[in-house]
């Protein structure tokens, strides 16, 4: 149980801290696909809220009423203000950190180990998407029910436990479809855990009986197919062991060392690596005071809840399963040596909160820049034309997406005269001092020159080696990569399309070429 001296001290402690480092978000502008989002959810849902509950999620495939719900109350409330919907994820995040808190306070029964495996979970560089991102909200609440789900099912002998933890694994399911496996922890659980098994099997019953209704509603009601996301196409058996464990150390990596250039998520995985291999080694010495439960436990977490998210790699799908990795580790570390304990986590945890404080920096530098982006494209003179191709457009700024995806509509939400389609042929990553030049223009051929930018034609990890070519029934497209970050494009128009205007981003601005 949690002792009276800090049973507010540490939550308050805990909730402070997480607050301070990441502060930095509430300034945060919108950028990527949360423009898409917010329209989407004013036009469908702002009249009328709950019907979230009776419709499809913007994307078709998935169906997820309660952040839906959630971030329509903010913009009825408060309208387009990115601070309000940046203050949400914030406070969901930190009831997220101090429910961890609570819940490994009574799994291992130690208050001082368990605030310090939830500061050091509250820094985990990996979860700046879920603070910045709008809809990170998702991820949010379906990691909040589910963690709330087994605190009460685990920690509470009463009927109303039950019943809560029953209403939370609903909540869980109408959150996120990756919640789905935890039916199959729950029942893992009551093995594990089998004074509780009575009432896990209970619940993994109920909540299985529940799921058929909701996989059947969706799918004669919504026509919401379960397999119809891309995200479960195009697979190997190798794609999906490698995602398995590449889940494993991206929890230590921000957004913008997301890449072979940059050390510092192999440095971030090296400290991790090192702190836990000393635990482990104390762990097998001390055969006395293991605790098998928690460690299988943690692995089962793991293992069960990251399954949906290993057809199609996705950084933001690794907070949930993460926490099987917390209870795992503090399972090896809990009787360790209090000294030692303290000299490993905390500089661990000063370092990390470094990085996110810099890592927030450079989302500020992103939405600033994606603030720029759109206000050229209000200056774009569509000459008399209803769709337009942007050539170069900036969809990353470093490794943080700027506008990844909803360009159209982010675009559209700036102007008075809305373009009918926006198609994208080459994006490019900016990288500092970026530039677009036209070096020729012959008719309808044209001759660009991209430095200080990687080009690309549909994903921007997509490799060019030497060269590559694209021909459709408007224009051909030949791309040369003459060094890293240097290509030279040629555009031969073959028709004239007179719906269509072109303009070219030159590192500054949008210009016209045809």
């Amino acid at each position: 149980m949690i002792s009276k001296n800090n049973g507010l001290l540490f939550p308050l402690l805990l909730s402070l801290f997480t607050f301070f480092i990441w502060a930095g978000v509430l300034n945060l502008g919108f950028f990527n696909d949360d423009f898409q989002i917010l329209e989407y959810l004013q036009q469908n849902y702002s009249e009328n809220p709950l019907k979230v509950f009776t419709s499809q999620d913007i994307s078709s495939y998935y169906f997820r009423p309660i952040p839906n719900l959630w971030n329509t109350l903010i913009l009825n409330l408060f309208g387009f203000n990115p601070f309000f919907f940046r203050l949400s994820n914030l406070i969901l995040y930190i009831v997220f950190v101090l429910l961890l808190y609570f819940f490994l306070s009574k799994l291992i029964n130690n208050n001082t180990i368990a605030l310090l495996f939830a500061l050091l979970f509250s820094v985990l560089p990996s979860h700046d998407i879920f603070l910045v991102w709008t809809a990170g909200v998702g991820d949010l609440f379906a990691s909040i029910f589910v963690l709330l789900t087994f605190l009460l099912i685990l920690f509470t002998s009463n009927r109303w436990g039950f019943i809560f933890s029953s209403v939370a694994l609903i909540f869980a399911f109408l959150s996120k479809e990756s919640t789905f496996p935890a039916i199959l922890l729950l029942f893992a659980s009551g093995l594990i855990f089998k004074e509780k098994s009575k009432q896990m099997f209970l619940l993994g019953i109920m909540g299985s009986l529940f799921l058929a209704i909701l996989l059947i509603y969706r799918e004669v009601i919504l026509g919401i197919h379960l397999f119809a996301s891309p995200n479960v196409e195009n697979f190997t058996f190798l794609s999906l062991l490698f995602n398995f464990f590449k889940y494993i150390p991206i929890i230590s990596i921000p957004t913008f060392a997301y890449s072979k250039e940059n050390p510092v998520g192999l440095l971030l995985n090296f400290i991790f690596s090192m702190i836990l291999l000393v635990f482990l080694v104390l762990w097998a010495k001390n055969k006395e005071s293991r605790n098998y439960k928690l460690l299988v436990f943690g692995v089962c977490w793991y293992i069960l809840l990251v399954l949906p998210a290993l057809p199609l790699f996705m950084r933001w799908y690794s907070l949930l399963p993460s926490l099987g990795l917390v209870i795992a580790s503090s399972e090896l570390i809990r009787n360790a040596r209090r000294f030692l304990i303290f000299l490993a986590l905390i500089p661990l945890i000063l370092i990390l909160s470094s990085v996110d404080i810099y890592s927030l920096r450079t989302w500020n530098k992103t939405t600033k820049f994606c603030v720029k982006i759109l206000n050229e494209t209000k200056k774009i003179d569509p000459k008399g034309r209803s769709k337009i191709l942007l050539w170069f457009f900036p969809q990353y700024r470093m490794n943080s997406p700027v506008l990844r995806s909803g360009i159209q509509q982010a675009i559209n939400f700036h102007r008075q005269d809305k373009f009918t389609e926006v198609l994208l042929p080459v994006s490019i990553v900016y990288y500092s001092k970026a530039n677009v030049r036209l070096l020729e223009s012959q008719a309808r051929k044209f001759k660009f020159y991209v430095e200080n930018a990687h080009p690309f034609l549909s994903n921007r990890n997509e490799q060019i080696f030497d060269s590559t070519s694209v021909e459709n029934d408007y224009y051909h497209l030949k791309l040369l990569k003459i060094s890293n970050k240097a290509y030279q494009i040629v555009v031969e128009f073959i028709q004239t399309k007179p719906d269509y205007v072109n303009y070219y981003f030159d590192g500054e601005e949008f210009r016209f070429f045809y």
